[in-house]
């Protein structure tokens, strides 16, 4: 019940964490439209997503130091054995206190019960089996959907003008409320509406393939699997909305720039038709979805490459500021940041101070002044104190011992430690 109720804080902590870098590109969304391409603002939702799916990266990233402060550096409050595994709320080992880490270096200490374990490991194993059973019924049905069509024939491939993908299945399928592309283990397959016209068909087609191509399904079902994980934090439903916008209105543009003249007025009209006024259930990718009205004016004022060197300039600059800003997200956790109050309830956890008198009684050493702790690692603390003889001394203890296991030694220490780097312990 443990391992269940620490595992349901870590993916909270990793909501929490999610959340932030996903806040900083929803507020600065204003700048990155017009700073960015869409292709490049999707560039930095896949940074977003790849930080949020492997948060071991963001360990590894820790490594690199950069002049600037960045995101983490300033808004982890501790980093103990993993920045997903103790960001805001601890990583629990049993009944206990544990603390909260808050805002401005504040701490929140919090009894854990065996009942909130008990209740954490319960309702998390309950919640997420449920949503796990639920996401695979939407996705088994949306791939239902597709498969209920044939698949294009080589003469479909010529009078539609395209050319066949690898690891892509398209296939006309009658009475679909939209095309879509959904994900599957041996590659993407493609639902087009059969009574679309032949230049409609031509055009959902090249929308569509470029999704395969740019591998959008599966950044849309990450996304969507973290807005059902994270349904209580409301920067990634928003991060939710901006993602399937940018998604499609970059793969709008790499199709524009595959038309003619008069093809492009044909796509706007066709995003006019099939405009639809919402996406179907999961992470399928829909032709007329999200904010139709916004892809339409932007494929009409969408111009090719005059040949000039001012459009690769804003691309560059674009580029530069994305690099930039993925930089400050995921790069610069503190290493091992361990809260002081931790290392104090760890060591009342294993009962230090009463496995220490013996010890001190055996060495004839009275402990005359208050205690002061200091981290020295993640695994291990340091406590101090002066003895009768104004003499300070230093025990190096163990913290990750079950409560009456204790494993210290006693030293003397040359001089009063660093006061400012440790707690004053009560």
């Amino acid at each position: 019940m443990n391992y269940l109720a620490a595992f349901s804080l870590v993916l909270i902590n990793l909501g929490l964490l999610s959340g932030l870098m996903m806040g900083v590109l929803v507020l600065l969304r204003p700048v990155l439209v017009r700073v960015c391409t869409p292709g490049q603002r999707v560039f930095l939702w896949w940074v977003v997503m790849l930080a949020g799916l492997l948060p071991g990266l963001l360990d590894l990233m820790s490594l690199v130091s950069l002049p600037f402060p960045t995101l983490l550096s300033l808004v982890t409050p501790r980093n103990e054995g993993g920045l997903c595994t103790s960001f805001v709320l601890p990583y629990i080992r049993g009944e206990g206190t544990y603390d909260l880490a808050l805002p401005g270096g504040n701490v929140l200490p919090v009894y854990f019960s065996r009942e909130l374990i008990t209740l954490l490991g319960v309702g998390g194993a309950l919640f997420y089996g449920l949503l796990l059973v639920f996401s695979t019924i939407l996705e088994r049905k949306s791939r239902r959907a597709a498969r209920q069509g044939r698949e294009l024939w080589e003469e479909d491939y010529r009078r539609l003008g395209v050319e066949r993908q690898d690891k892509v299945t398209i296939r006309l399928c009658p009475h679909l409320p939209t095309s879509f592309v959904v994900q599957t283990s041996k590659g993407y397959e493609i639902a087009l509406q059969q009574e679309l016209s032949p230049e409609q068909l031509r055009l959902v087609l090249l929308h569509e393939g470029e999704h395969a191509r740019r591998r959008d399904p599966g950044l849309l079902r990450t996304f969507h699997g973290w807005r059902c994980l994270f349904f209580w934090n409301p920067l990634i439903w928003a991060a939710c909305h901006f993602v399937r916008r940018d998604v499609e209105l970059a793969c709008d543009q790499r199709v524009l720039k595959r038309l003619e003249a008069g093809e492009r007025r044909a796509y706007a009209r066709t995003l006019v038709d099939l405009a639809c006024d919402r996406p179907l259930p999961g992470s399928v990718t829909t032709f007329g979805e999200c904010d139709a009205s916004l892809r339409v004016k932007e494929a009409a004022r969408w111009r090719p490459d005059d040949g000039t060197l001012a459009p690769l300039l804003r691309e560059a600059l674009g580029w530069g500021a994305a690099g930039l800003l993925a930089a400050f997200l995921v790069i610069g956790a503190p290493q091992e940041k361990i809260l002081l109050q931790d290392v104090a309830l760890d060591m009342e956890r294993i009962g230090l101070e009463q496995a220490m008198a013996p010890e001190l009684e055996r060495q004839g050493i009275s402990v005359s002044s208050e205690l002061w702790v200091r981290d020295s690692g993640s695994r291990y603390g340091e406590l101090y104190f002066q003895d009768q003889e104004g003499d300070w001394w230093m025990v190096f203890f163990r913290r990750r011992l079950r409560e009456g296991q204790v494993d210290f030694s006693l030293r003397s220490q040359e001089g009063p430690p660093d006061l400012e780097r440790c707690l004053r312990l009560a």
